[in-house]
């Protein structure tokens, strides 16, 4: 069941986490891009990719908590791993 409960977790923080990543400001600004997120919606992704993880907390599964955070920790550097990967291919 801790199993389950985590991956619905980090299932449902990778889509804010991954919009995120599209939206930041510093590295479209590296990649000569214009744009990018503005302070508010930023926050607002960061809260809800922070409920699920808030969720199985309060639900007192430690186990599925500690999975979450580091499966999500895990997400947003391979999210940022491969944005940067593609703002480099862009440029030679």
């Amino acid at each position: 069941m801790t199993i389950y409960l985590a991956l619905g977790a980090l299932f449902l923080s990778a889509i804010p986490v991954i919009l995120l990543c599209v939206g930041d400001p510093k590295r479209r600004r590296a990649a000569g891009e214009r744009g990018g997120a503005a302070s508010r919606p930023r926050s607002m992704f960061v809260i809800m990719a922070c409920i699920p993880g808030f969720a199985c907390a309060l639900l007192g599964d430690s186990a599925a908590f500690m999975l979450w955070l580091g499966g999500t920790a895990l997400l947003g550097w391979a999210a940022a791993a491969s944005f940067v990967a593609r703002s480099q291919d862009r440029t030679y």
